[in-house]
C-alpha cells in the first residue's frame, strides 16, 4: 500500500498486472506512435487563459497508449524549432462526417439538429450529459467555427457519435452557425492553453508535436497563423435600428 499526489495528470504508467483477485486490472505499455496535433484560434474558453494566447490539441495517431508529446514551435519557416510546451493528457478530437445544419439563432437548444463526428484513434470517448450540466458547460466542443454544447452523444459505429440536443453559437460564435460543410474539425474543449508575444500575432509559425522518446524530424510540420480570435470582443448579434 501506498500513498502519492501526481505531480502531473494521467503521467503515470500501470505496471505489471497482479495475480488474480488482487483488484489490479492490466494495463498496456505506451505506444510509439506519432502524435496528431490540432491548433485552434478560437474564441477565449476560460478568463483565467493567458491573452494573448491559442490552444493546443495531441493525441496518439494510432491508439489511446501514448506517451504524450512536447510541442516544437520555429519562427523561421521550419528550419530551427524551440520547445515551448509539453501535453502529457490525450485530447478528444477528430472530425465531422456530416454537416451541422444551419440554426436560426436564440439562447435556445436546437433539438431538430443532428451532427456526426468521427473521433482519432488515439482520442478519448464522448459521453451524455443532462441539460443542467450542458447549461453549466459540460460538452463543450469547437465544430468548424463554431463553439457548440451537446447534450446527446449516440454511439454509432467505433470512435463515431451522432450529437444531438445541441446548444448553438457559444461563445460570441452565432455568426457561424450557418454555412458548416460536411467535413470540418472537431474537438472537445478545454484543451491545453499556451501564451504567445503579442508582435507573433499574424505571424506564420511552424509547429511540431513530437511524440516523447522520439526525433524531431520524426514529426510532421504544422504551418499555423494565430490571429489572436480570443483578445477580440465577442460578435454582436441581433442588431437592430430605429
Amino acid at each position: 500500500k501506498w500513498e502519492g499526489v501526481p505531480h502531473h495528470r494521467k503521467q503515470w504508467i500501470a505496471g505489471p498486472a497482479a495475480s488474480g483477485g488482487e483488484g489490479f486490472s492490466q494495463t498496456g505499455a505506451a505506444e510509439a506512435q506519432p502524435t496528431d496535433l490540432m491548433l485552434l484560434d478560437i474564441p477565449l474558453i476560460d478568463t483565467s487563459d493567458a491573452e494573448p494566447g491559442y490552444y493546443v490539441a495531441a493525441a496518439g495517431r494510432n491508439s489511446t497508449r501514448w506517451r504524450g508529446a512536447a510541442l516544437f514551435k520555429s519562427t523561421d519557416g521550419g528550419t530551427n524549432y524551440a520547445q515551448i510546451g509539453q501535453a502529457n493528457a490525450a485530447a478528444t478530437m477528430g472530425s465531422t462526417s456530416t454537416a451541422l445544419p444551419d440554426f436560426g439563432g436564440g439562447n435556445v437548444f436546437d433539438e431538430h439538429s443532428s451532427v456526426t463526428v468521427t473521433l482519432t484513434a488515439g482520442s478519448g470517448t464522448l459521453d451524455s450529459k443532462t441539460e443542467a450540466l450542458v447549461l453549466n458547460g459540460e460538452n463543450e466542443a469547437i465544430i468548424g467555427a463554431e463553439v457548440v454544447r451537446f447534450k446527446n452523444a449516440t454511439l454509432t459505429a467505433t470512435r463515431t457519435y451522432v450529437l444531438t440536443g445541441l446548444l448553438r453559437g457559444r461563445r460570441g460564435t452565432e455568426w457561424a452557425m450557418g454555412g458548416h460543410e460536411a467535413i470540418e474539425r472537431f474537438c472537445l474543449l478545454p484543451v491545453f492553453d499556451l501564451t504567445m508575444q503579442p508582435g507573433e500575432i499574424g505571424a506564420a509559425r511552424h509547429y511540431k508535436a513530437v511524440t516523447l522518446g522520439s526525433s524531431l524530424a520524426s514529426a510532421d510540420a504544422i504551418p499555423f497563423v494565430n490571429r489572436a480570435v480570443r483578445m477580440k470582443p465577442l460578435a454582436p448579434v441581433n442588431l437592430g435600428g430605429g
